[in-house]
């Protein structure tokens, strides 16, 4: 079956998945060096080494990436609640679990609940976005 771009008729498509695969690359590179120095005070040697990891992506695969899961904002969501319960309030410590167990089972099930109902959706939703190379239409299938 071959597919092609609902409004200018070009075949020349691809998925925004493959927009967003060829243009992120992960790095990792490891550098590692020696000196050898001389002066009044003796000789002074010495090695360094260094490492970088990271990933680069295109303007294009960061326009067609994937929904995000948000999974920072919920742990930083429960960081801050415990944080905050335990400064500002000052209660005997079976209140202080309790309420702490509350706010981070309420966090879980806000977690879930947005992975199910808001981003399985849209994921689904980007799996069947293509773009179209000729006239740059974005487009489901």
């Amino acid at each position: 079956m071959s597919y092609t771009c609902p409004k200018c008729g070009s075949d020349n498509i691809t998925t925004h998945r493959n927009i967003f695969e060829g243009g992120t690359s992960d790095i990792n590179t490891t550098t590692r060096g020696g000196g050898l120095g001389g002066g009044s005070g003796g000789i002074v040697g010495g090695l360094i080494g260094a490492s970088t990891t990271g990933k680069s992506q295109t303007k294009a695969a960061l326009k067609y990436s994937p929904p995000s899961k948000a999974v920072g904002a919920v742990w930083g969501a429960i960081i801050f609640s415990v944080i905050l319960f335990l400064l500002l309030f000052n209660g005997a410590p079976g209140t202080i679990s309790l309420i702490t167990f509350a706010i981070v089972a309420g966090c879980i099930f806000y977690y879930n609940h947005h992975k199910k109902n808001v981003y399985a959706p849209k994921y689904a939703e980007w799996e069947l976005m293509w773009h179209c190379n000729r006239c740059g239409t974005d487009f489901k299938i």
